[in-house]
């Protein structure tokens, strides 16, 4: 794996959903279902899937949220009462994989920021994971992602 240090700057639109942490693999998939039935509701949107991921925060924190959607070009003025549209504007350490070595892109991201100088934000600001090939409803968690975590220097 190889890390680096980026800036992003996009929007898009997602949807909020909540659950345990501990059954994500499984709502994850059925949230993607869940949010390809509504494409075509928003304007200008690409084929990059965006999942922006609340972080567990010990082992009292069961419940965590997650919003899944897809980049746009322009901003949306016309969205439905269940969507949003989300600003990331930010300096992030980044790595990519596949899902099936998500485990290990995160941890290799966390000890790579350490490596560096560089000082998590994390608890309290959210993780990104970027699927640039459009994601199927059925996972087979061989697709390509790219996991940003965020920083500053330290």
């Amino acid at each position: 794996m190889k890390g680096k240090l980026t800036k992003l700057d996009f929007s898009f639109v997602g949807y909020k959903f909540s659950g345990l942490f501990s059954e994500y693999a499984d709502l994850i998939p059925r949230s993607l279902r869940e949010v390809m039935q509504k494409k075509g509701t928003t304007h200008n949107q690409l084929e990059t899937t965006v999942i922006l991921y609340e972080p567990c925060k010990g082992e009292d924190h069961k419940i965590g949220y997650f919003y899944i959607g897809n980049m746009v070009t322009k901003e949306q003025t016309n969205l439905s009462n269940e969507a949003e549209l989300i600003r990331i504007n930010g300096q992030y350490a980044t790595s990519s994989g596949t899902i099936d070595q998500m485990a290990s892109i995160y941890s290799y991201i966390s000890s790579w920021i350490e490596g560096n100088g560089y000082k998590p934000i994390w608890p309290d600001a959210l993780f990104i994971e970027i699927y640039e090939k459009p994601l199927q409803p059925e996972v087979t968690w061989k697709e390509e992602v790219q996991v940003y975590l965020p920083v500053w220097q330290k």
